[in-house]
């Protein structure tokens, strides 16, 4: 077997600009940062190596080398010669785009996707002006599986999954890409390494492939074939033989220096030695992927998932110390917060949502032994932070961009939000279909590249939203009124809520236990009764209020000692609820305490999908003048908003747009100030968010990115959705708070009251004309108005009637007269709507 030998294809008059090349990146310590500030000057130390387009192609055959042996240097050196050779419009671009693309996967950037995609662009426009297409086909069709292999990624991780899903060593951009390259170059054991095959199967399978590759004297593939066929034999069950594989494995790649897999090799090896029990084995090999994975600004999710990984190991140690135990847990707390403040860094880069959120996932892997840790030792903020860490962070990032674009000139924030709107796919980035992402690509292409270099010149202000210093942002409002309860669910038997106490800035942990999977289940039986419920006609709707009730029933018991706590300690104090999984689903309001309802107890709740979201909040100094009210109305849809909008005029400026055309629709989201009203229809539908909509006249709906694009950047107060299922959320793991109220938070509005079920129309049109007469804290107004709702007894609703609807009045009389003496008692008619933000 033979070492990489780099320069070997070069020419020789380019030895020397590379050789130039290389020094001048070592000598700036490889840094990405100050690779992209002195991008003109290495572009001019690479250019005499390619005096014409033909000097172009040997540099690429032996980078296509370098970018499978090395890590730091392949990267920078790759990036400036995907820019020189996109200057010189050489044919060679696309393949030097497609090896920087695998440069980037080597340090898991997720850019890679894009490179990806200008390669193919780029092929595309040559294949159209190529006198002979049929030849260059092959290359296209690699091109095109390596996207469909970046597009099943993404596709995964920003749709619904468990906690337990993945496997953070060995779910990620890099394996595939070494899957994917394997097979290309074997493509006879194909079937036997397909990612779905049987642990035993695949094992096999790469077993033969080294065998080929030693045969080929194929250094790379021989090494990488024996490091996965060890995992799977692990994954098979016989561990003490894969950790031996393993170690042998690691011993060749460093004699022969194959530095982009040492890394890998030592975080498998230190896990296999953990599970044999070796413990002080794996703190040494995880000590070493550490040292080798720097510098830490180029290879930092890597250092990052080494640093958690150690926290693991050392919290697997402290039982063994017994001398000092504490200071045990002190080191493996270390190795935790070093990650996730790694970690952080690398989010704050930007990139897809989805990639942002495989991530988040890797840190959730190991948050439940941290929180286990940082409970014990009394460290509630390093909780708090474990929880931002792996919350739905894209929202804050969002936030921060909307309240950037008054740094960009003229209509730059326009064509910002439209490309913005490209990029995030409605906050998912990825469409389902892989033909329906290729086929827009073209299109999308430049503009999501436009979002990227303009977020780049937006001067965000880097650090604030590292879940350290968003923790920290929170305490700095300490002396205000406020109580807030995190949450944090855990796959495991190790689901817990923090109470913090704005007010004193003391902190409550509360374990909860298992909570994850009957939360689900009850969901899961609530969704399927409402479905039910639904085909059986009449009024009141008996088998829908049933349903909530026993879905009630198992969450105050799931959050009993949260409850409990509130009970007391939060009576009068305004609440704020930080929830994840399916709590989002929950109408805390309706939660029952000490025999009264949970609206009773505290003033107002309200929701806030993050910690980070909620700092952004507390620094919001908007002052909001003005009692003006924007309402959009489909009329023949939802009659009886028409007495909810008279209500309202009696009492304050009301511009109501009834049955708007789309411009007129569109138009009125930016003008609206300081509330918006959409009194209309809404569906949410949960696998495909982007096909949710609010109907605000026959034929014209508006989506989800419509209204988040459309409010970006004005002035609003607040956002009253007056529809059914405009308060739901995909909350699941991996596909962040994606919904109306997540969206409009991030686009800057401070409070949105949204519904959890399909409402009943005439309770939520006293509901809401309670709440809108005075919106200047929002989730005080909707907490008076539920305790109103509830109390109101049918003469009142009578007369309320006769005042705001007399052209309804006669003909619904029989079905108030067959209404209760308090119609609306049943948290089916008022608990429906919650208030988001504050």
């Amino acid at each position: 077997m033979r070492p990489f030998t780099p320069g070997s294809r070069l020419l020789e008059h380019q030895d020397q600009p590379v050789t130039d090349l290389l020094a001048r990146v070592r000598g700036f310590g490889y840094d990405p940062i100050a690779l992209d500030e002195h991008l003109d000057e290495l572009v001019d130390l690479l250019a005499p190596a390619c005096r014409d387009e033909e000097d172009c192609w040997p540099i690429v055959h032996e980078l296509a080398e370098w970018v499978q042996w090395k890590r730091a240097p392949a990267y920078c050196v790759a990036y400036v010669f995907q820019t020189l050779t996109n200057r010189m419009s050489a044919p060679a671009h696309g393949p030097a785009a497609l090896i920087f693309a695998d440069a980037q996967t080597n340090l898991a950037d997720d850019m890679a996707f894009f490179s990806t995609e200008a390669a193919w662009l780029f092929m595309e426009g040559a294949l159209a002006a190529a006198p002979d297409r049929e030849a260059l086909e092959p290359a296209r069709l690699h091109v095109v599986s390596l996207l469909r292999e970046f597009h099943r990624y993404y596709a995964r991780w920003t749709r619904p999954y468990g906690y337990t899903d993945v496997n953070p060593l060995l779910d990620t951009l890099y394996t595939r890409r070494v899957w994917h390259n394997l097979a290309a170059r074997y493509p006879e054991h194909t079937d036997g390494i397909a990612l779905d095959s049987p642990a035993e199967e695949k094992a096999a399978a790469l077993r033969l492939v080294a065998v080929d590759a030693e045969a080929d004297e194929d250094t790379y593939y021989w090494l990488t074939a024996r490091r996965l066929a060890a995992v799977e034999r692990q994954s098979s069950g016989d561990l003490v033989t894969a950790e031996s594989e393993t170690a042998a494995v690691l011993r060749d790649a460093r004699d022969f220096g194959l530095e982009a897999e040492i890394g890998h090799l030592l975080r498998t090896h230190a896990w296999q030695l953990m599970l044999l029990g070796d413990l002080g084995g794996a703190e040494q090999r995880l000590e070493e992927a550490l040292r080798h994975e720097q510098p830490v600004t180029l290879f930092g999710y890597w250092y990052a998932l080494s640093a958690r990984e150690l926290g693991n190991v050392r919290m697997s140690m402290v039982s063994d110390e017994e001398d000092d135990p504490t200071t045990a847990m002190d080191h493996a707390l270390e190795a935790y917060y070093e990650g996730r403040r790694v970690l952080d860094v690398e989010l704050e880069l930007g990139g897809p949502a989805a990639g942002a959120a495989s991530k988040r996932q890797m840190v959730r892997s190991y948050t439940d032994n941290a929180i286990n840790l940082a409970t014990v030792r009394g460290y509630p903020s390093f909780v708090l932070a474990e929880l931002e860490t792996s919350g739905p962070r894209a929202l804050s990032a969002a936030l921060a961009e909307t309240r950037a674009l008054d740094r960009l000139e003229g209509s730059e924030a326009d064509r910002f939000l439209a490309a913005r709107k490209v990029f995030r796919r409605h906050l998912t980035s990825v469409p389902r279909s892989f033909e329906d992402y290729l086929a827009d690509l073209p299109a999308d292409f430049d503009l999501r590249r436009q979002y990227v270099v303009t977020r780049n010149t937006m001067r965000l202000r880097p650090g604030r939203s590292g879940s350290d210093e968003v923790v920290s942002r929170v305490l700095d409002h300490l002396g205000t009124d406020l109580l807030v309860v995190a949450f944090y669910i855990s796959a495991h038997h190790t689901s817990r809520a923090v109470l913090l106490d704005l007010a004193t800035g003391g902190a409550d942990d509360l374990f909860l236990g298992e909570v994850d999977q009957p939360l689900r289940a009850a969901y899961g039986d609530y969704v399927s009764a409402l479905a039910v419920a639904a085909e059986v006609p009449g009024y009141p709707p008996l088998a829908a209020r049933k349903a909530l009730d026993e879905f009630l029933a198992v969450v105050e018991t799931l959050l009993r000692p949260v409850l409990t706590l509130l009970s007391g300690y939060g009576r009068g104090r305004p609440l704020v609820v930080v929830p994840q999984m399916h709590l989002n689903a929950v109408p805390f309001a309706a939660l029952r305490v000490e025999g009264t309802h949970l609206v009773d107890v505290v003033p107002s709740i309200s929701v806030v999908p993050s910690v980070g979201l909620l700092a952004d909040l507390l620094e919001d100094g908007r002052s909001f003048g003005g009692s003006g009210l924007v309402a959009l109305h489909e009329t023949g849809g939802t009659p009886f908003f028409s007495g909810t909008l008279r209500h309202l005029a009696a009492r304050r400026s009301v511009a109501t747009s009834d049955n708007p055309t789309r411009p007129q629709a569109l138009s009125a989201l930016a003008g609206a100030g300081p509330d918006l009203f959409l009194a209309c229809h809404g569906r949410f539908d949960n696998d495909d968010p982007a096909a949710s909509s609010l109907r605000v006249a026959p034929g014209v709906e508006l989506s989800l990115s419509d209204l988040w694009a459309g409010v970006a950047g004005s002035d609003l107060r607040s956002v009253v959705l007056g529809a059914c299922e405009s308060g739901l959320a995909r909350a699941e793991i991996g596909s962040e708070h994606i919904g109306w109220a997540g969206a409009l938070l991030s686009a800057g509005v401070r409070s949105v009251v949204g519904s959890l079920w399909k409402v009943n129309q005439l309770a939520t049109a006293v509901l809401l004309a309670d709440c809108l007469a005075d919106a200047a804290d929002m989730p005080v107004a909707l907490a008076a108005a539920q305790r109103a709702l509830r109390a109101t007894e049918r003469d009142d609703l009578s007369h309320w009637i006769a005042t705001h609807l007399p052209e309804l009045a006669r003909p619904i009389a029989p079905m108030i007269d067959s209404m209760a003496d308090r119609p609306f008692a049943h948290p089916d008619d008022w608990a429906g709507f919650f208030a988001a933000g504050l």
